[in-house]
């Protein structure tokens, strides 16, 4: 049983590194770093996550939608994303924040780093 935890756990940090990485530029070209070629993706990457490492914290875009996520009769904020999204960010040391977000507007919100990250429901189409 702690195999498979330990194995899901690590499933999820790589999980949040490559939906870090996806969050950065998606242009590619290449940098000469004395006889070293370095693709700007990999520099993004590696600076995405040092952007929100600095921070302390992840800031998480996400709709209301039960049951990924979603507020409890209770009052507390919940769901498969919600908790998923915080069993990564305390494993890469990090305090979530959930911002509730427009879904129209979702990328503005990105690129405008109002959020990290959207956590819910985005897939790559033609757009984007």
């Amino acid at each position: 049983m702690k195999r498979i935890k330990k194995i899901t756990i690590m499933f999820l940090v790589l999980t949040m590194i490559f939906v870090l990485a996806a969050c950065g530029n998606t242009e590619t070209s290449q940098v000469e770093d004395e006889n070293n070629i370095v693709s700007e993706n990999d520099i993004t990457s590696e600076s995405d996550l040092s952007y929100v490492k600095g921070n302390g914290k992840l800031i998480i875009g996400y709709t209301d939608y039960a049951p990924m996520n979603y507020t409890d009769e209770n009052g507390v904020f919940t769901g498969f994303d919600t908790e998923l999204a915080t069993i990564v960010t305390e494993k890469l040391g990090l305090e979530p924040e959930f911002v509730e977000i427009n879904w129209d507007t979702k990328e503005v919100e990105l690129n405008a780093k109002s959020i990290d990250c959207i956590w819910n429901g985005l897939t790559i189409d033609d757009e984007r």
